[in-house]
C-alpha cells in the first residue's frame, strides 16, 4: 500500500510542494516571480520619503489684532464738525403773536374810552367810588395790555448752530445764537448767545407724548371723507365755529402749545411745537428734557 493511503490529506497537502516540476516539450518548467504591486503612486523625479512616525504639533496660529472699537460721537460733536452754521429751529406763530397783539391793543382803546368817559369827561354828579372804580380798571386792563405785549419778545424764531473746530484734546463742539422776537414788530430780532448747550433745558420734551400727530396728507384725507353736502358743510362750520374759537383762545392764553427753554440763569424762552426742526428729538437730546 502506498503512503498516501496511511495518511491523511491534509498531511499530505505540503508534500506536493516537494515535487518535482515535470518537464515540458520545450524544457524544464521555471518558477516565475512576480513583483509585488505598489499602490503608491509616484511622480516621475520625485523622491521619496517616508514621513516620520511622530510629527510636533503645528505651531499656534497668531491671533489677529483686535478691532478698534467705534467711536460714537455726540450731536453736538457732529454739529461741530460740520463746518458750517446749522438751523436747528424755526417757527413763526402768526396767529398767537396776533392774537396777542390785537388783546394788548384792545385794552389800550378801552382804558382811553374809560379815562375819556368817566373821568376826563365825567358828569358832575358822579360819585367818587365810581371814579376809583374807572381807575383802578384802567389799571388793570393797562396791566393786561402790556403782558400781552412784551409776552411775544420771550418767544425765540430761530436757533442756529455754529460750529466751534477741535483744539488739541478737546472735541469739537458749539455755540448756540437765539433769535428773540423784537419788543417793536418789524424790528430786527435780538440775538442771544449761548456758548454751551449744555446750559439749556426743556421743561418737557418737545416731541414727547403731548406732540399732537402729524397731519395727515391732503389727498388721504380726502379719499377717506365721504362726500357731503355744501350746504351741510356750510352748516356744520358755522355750527362748530364758537366752539372752534373758544378752544383756539384756550391753548393761546394757557400757552399750551409752547415749550419752556431754561437758561441756568434763569432766564425763560418759548418755542412752538409746531415748529420746523432738523430732527426729530434732535432738541430733546442737546438740551435735555424734565418731563417726558
Amino acid at each position: 500500500m502506498s503512503a498516501s493511503l496511511l495518511l491523511p490529506r491534509t498531511l499530505l497537502q505540503p508534500l506536493r510542494l516537494l515535487r518535482p516540476l515535470r518537464p515540458t516539450p520545450s524544457g524544464p518548467q521555471r518558477l516565475r516571480l512576480t513583483p509585488l504591486r505598489s499602490f503608491a503612486t509616484k511622480k516621475p523625479g520625485q523622491s521619496t520619503k517616508r514621513k516620520p512616525a511622530f510629527t510636533s504639533p503645528p505651531p499656534p496660529k497668531a491671533k489677529p489684532p483686535p478691532k478698534p472699537e467705534p467711536k460714537y460721537f455726540s450731536l453736538a460733536e457732529q454739529l461741530g464738525a460740520a463746518g458750517k452754521p446749522t438751523l436747528l429751529y424755526a417757527c413763526h406763530p402768526t396767529a398767537f403773536i396776533g392774537f396777542c397783539y390785537g388783546i394788548s391793543l384792545g385794552s389800550i382803546a378801552y382804558c382811553v374810552y374809560l379815562y375819556k368817559a368817566n373821568i376826563e369827561h365825567a358828569p358832575e354828579n358822579l360819585p367818587g367810588w365810581v371814579v376809583k372804580a374807572n381807575w383802578f380798571a384802567i389799571v388793570a386792563m393797562s396791566a393786561v395790555a402790556g403782558t400781552c405785549w412784551f409776552y411775544p419778545t420771550r418767544i425765540v424764531q430761530k436757533i442756529f448752530a455754529h460750529p466751534v473746530p477741535a483744539v488739541g484734546n478737546r472735541p469739537a463742539g458749539i455755540t448756540l445764537m437765539l433769535h428773540r422776537r423784537p419788543l417793536v414788530p418789524l424790528f430786527p430780532a435780538k440775538k442771544i448767545a449761548v456758548d454751551n448747550p449744555h446750559k439749556l433745558t426743556l421743561d418737557a420734551a418737545f416731541h414727547g407724548p403731548n406732540t399732537p400727530p402729524p397731519p395727515a396728507p391732503v389727498a388721504a384725507v380726502a379719499e377717506e371723507a365721504p362726500k357731503q353736502n355744501v350746504v351741510l358743510r356750510v352748516f356744520k362750520s358755522v355750527v362748530n365755529a364758537p366752539f372752534n374759537a373758544f378752544m383756539g383762545a384756550r391753548r393761546m392764553i394757557t400757552t399750551q402749545d409752547f415749550v419752556l427753554l431754561m437758561h441756568q440763569d434763569g432766564v425763560g424762552f418759548q418755542i412752538h411745537r409746531d415748529g420746523w426742526v432738523w430732527q426729530r428729538r434732535g432738541l430733546d437730546q442737546l438740551f435735555g428734557a424734565r418731563k417726558f
